[in-house]
């Protein structure tokens, strides 16, 4: 049986700030940062045998902060990427929404296009599903912590689920939750969806792109 452990990254100011981040390079705030040491005590208990984690670094140092203390190698996985949003990334909601008013209209209702220096819908499942496709294919007892973004880890819940793109929008994943996923002879069975209970009485904003 394999295990993952889908863990999104902790707080950035741009998620603070409303802003799409997609593939830039945005680094974890200070509050980012207590996020992912108020999760470590609970991956620390863990018995895990591998750590993946997005090369963008909000994805990374959140790896790193979790898995302190444990003797893992932390394996750099581009796959686990946000979805590359192009020209959008930077922009609030709002300010894309004035910019490129049917862009964005389109890109978020139905996902037909895709914005200029983006990813299209097809490209991002197509590597996020060569991942899970990959992990699945392990005839190992494994347990996995992947360590990604709030679009990743969506849309490997969705394919997962075999459901469609727009399924996407029907999973809530907050920074440094827990998500859990068993594939139980390629069965996939959830036993943890955004799980935040390490943030309990932790003040934080609720903004989160």
């Amino acid at each position: 049986m394999i295990k993952l452990l889908l863990v999104r990254h902790g707080l950035t100011d741009w998620n603070m700030e409303g802003r799409m981040q997609g593939q830039t390079d945005v680094p974890l705030n200070d509050i980012g940062r207590e996020q992912a040491r108020r999760l470590a005590p609970l991956i620390q208990e863990m018995s895990i045998d591998a750590v993946l984690a997005s090369d963008l670094s909000r994805a990374w140092e959140t790896a790193e902060i979790i898995t302190m203390g444990k003797s893992l190698e932390l394996k750099p996985e581009p796959r686990l990427r946000e979805v590359g949003m192009g020209v959008f990334e930077s922009l609030t909601y709002v300010e894309a929404l004035e910019k490129y008013p049917v862009e964005v209209q389109a890109w978020v209702t139905e996902k037909r296009i895709t914005p200029e220096g983006g990813e299209s819908s097809a490209e991002f499942a197509g590597r996020v599903g060569s991942l899970l496709t990959e992990l699945r294919q392990n005839d190992r007892d494994q347990t996995l912590l992947l360590v990604g973004h709030g679009g990743s880890i969506r849309e490997m819940m969705r394919l997962a689920l075999g459901i469609s793109e727009m399924g996407r929008g029907h999973f809530e994943i907050e920074n440094t939750s827990v998500t859990e996923l068993h594939f139980v002879e390629d069965y996939p069975i959830f036993h943890k969806v955004n799980d935040t209970r390490h943030l309990d009485g932790f003040e934080e904003p609720k903004k989160s792109i």
